[in-house]
């Protein structure tokens, strides 16, 4: 009977016997086929059947524990695999290919101080193995140690120039360090040496992405989806991509495919969402928000925006009820004006959202919005705003307080101060004074703020194109 031990060469061994029990070569090789199906678990009991046989050799025993190891690891079990490596490592303590494993699944289970030691040992023993100072590079990456972790990958580059993996990894190191320029030039070695490495094509993409050059980043997912049709991670980024240069037509598409392959991320409705909202096709948007909050109960700027669709839509009461929702929730930070990073400030809008909503279906807000806003700090924009809603300023106050010495800001200020003026005077039943001020906002109002969505929607109710 030939001895074959299994995914590795017997020389990693050297020393070992290769005599073996029938039963147990039996296992090991049923054990190797069902792992090759994806039958782990199944593998891991076949393995372990095969190391129980008192009649196979140590050899192949050593060949059942590290491929056992390997199945645990893709099974998210490391500590098991940690097990079965420290067996082999007993036996031979300077098999430098299973201390790069086991480094591995240290790192994996957040290990990194021994995950170093492994790499460091393994180097030791072989200063020039170019697989394990890329492994090592990834750590050291991993801990944002990028000076280690270029040196690490400049070496394995020259020792092995023809594996594009290393080219990869250099290239993410680059990216992290803000070099877009090398990083591109390591991805593009990469794809030379394998044209059609879809790694590669999609950090190139996400690398595009960062630089701001959207035609190539899109190029790229589209070569990751030649090769890889069915990645819904694709399709959602090259949605994204699509969004950013104004292409909603292809961004909805590709939300539809990424949802179509995995109908569990939230985000992708999320987006799809804002795109719909966007395009004035609120009962869609709506839907989708729905699906998102399905998803993710806890997502504030989903029920936000949710509310704000029923508002355009004239769902006024259900609008209010969706943001007094966001109200109660952690902000994601969406909004128009905001930067996404003053939870304050989200709230400030939601309060006024809220506010005109529960006015625009007949309701009283005003004592509501002077509870919610005596839990915050006033002066800030858009504090004036509530302080016209709860009648302690006028418009021209309002007008007054949206003044900024940064140009562009004063702009968006005096646009959000129009449209909410605007909603003012139609409370108010001046409808003349509102179309005036909505005419305004429309036209100062950057295309992507919320208010000039509003601006839009008021002018079309009022009879304006």
């Amino acid at each position: 009977m030939r001895c074959r031990a299994a995914q590795f060469s017997a020389a990693l061994f050297l020393g070992l016997a290769c005599t073996a029990g029938a039963d147990g070569i039996s296992s090991l090789r049923a054990a190797m086929r069902e792992e090759e199906q994806g039958h782990m678990q199944i593998g891991i009991a076949l393995y372990t059947a095969a190391i129980q046989d008192p009649m196979l050799s140590q050899h192949d025993r050593m060949a059942a524990h590290y491929d056992r190891a390997g199945a645990y690891e893709l099974s998210g079990d490391y500590e098991q695999a940690i097990g079965d490596y420290n067996l082999i490592l007993q036996a031979d303590p300077r098999n430098v290919l299973v201390l790069g494993k086991r480094a591995e699944a240290w790192w994996s289970l957040g290990e990194v101080k021994k995950a170093l030691a492994d790499y460091d040992e393994a180097l030791r023993l072989e200063p020039r193995n170019a697989v394990l100072l890329s492994g090592r590079g990834n750590l050291y990456r991993g801990r944002s140690d990028l000076t280690r972790a270029l040196a690490d990958y400049d070496l394995s580059a020259q020792l092995d120039p023809g594996n594009p993996a290393v080219y990869l990894n250099r290239a993410l190191a680059y990216k992290d360090m803000g070099d877009n320029g090398r990083a591109l030039s390591d991805l593009g070695q990469a794809l030379r040496l394998d044209p059609k490495y879809a790694k590669a094509y999609l950090f190139r993409a996400y690398t595009y992405r960062a630089a701001g050059d959207l035609e190539h980043a899109i190029a790229d997912y589209d070569a990751v989806l030649r090769l890889d049709p069915g990645n819904a991670t694709v399709y959602y980024n090259r949605a994204n991509a699509n969004a950013a240069r104004g292409q909603a037509e292809s961004a909805i598409i590709d939300y539809g495919h990424a949802i179509a392959l995995n109908p569990r991320d939230p985000w992708a409705y999320f987006n799809r969402a804002g795109l719909y909202l966007e395009r004035g096709e609120y009962e869609q948007a709506i839907a989708d928000y729905q699906s998102t909050l399905a998803l993710n109960g806890r997502n504030a700027d989903a029920h936000f925006s949710l509310g704000s669709a029923r508002f355009f839509s004239g769902r006024y009461a259900e609008a209010a009820q969706d943001i007094s929702r966001a109200l109660t929730m952690p902000t994601d930070g969406v909004l128009a004006f905001s930067t996404g990073s003053d939870g304050g400030l989200d709230t400030k809008y939601r309060l006024i959202w809220r506010y005109l909503a529960r006015r625009r279906a007949g309701q009283d807000g005003t004592d509501e919005l002077r509870r919610g806003a005596a839990a915050l700090d006033g002066g800030d924009w858009p504090s004036p705003v509530i302080e016209l809603l709860l009648g302690r300023i006028d418009g021209e106050r309002l007008l007054a307080a949206a003044r900024d010495a940064v140009p562009e800001l004063q702009r968006k200020k005096q646009c959000e101060a129009s449209a909410y003026l605007g909603e003012m005077r139609l409370i108010g039943a001046d409808r003349a004074g509102a179309l005036s001020l909505f005419k305004v906002a429309g036209e100062q109002c950057p295309a992507g703020y919320i208010e000039h969505r509003l601006a839009l929607v008021e002018l079309q109710r009022l009879g304006q194109p």
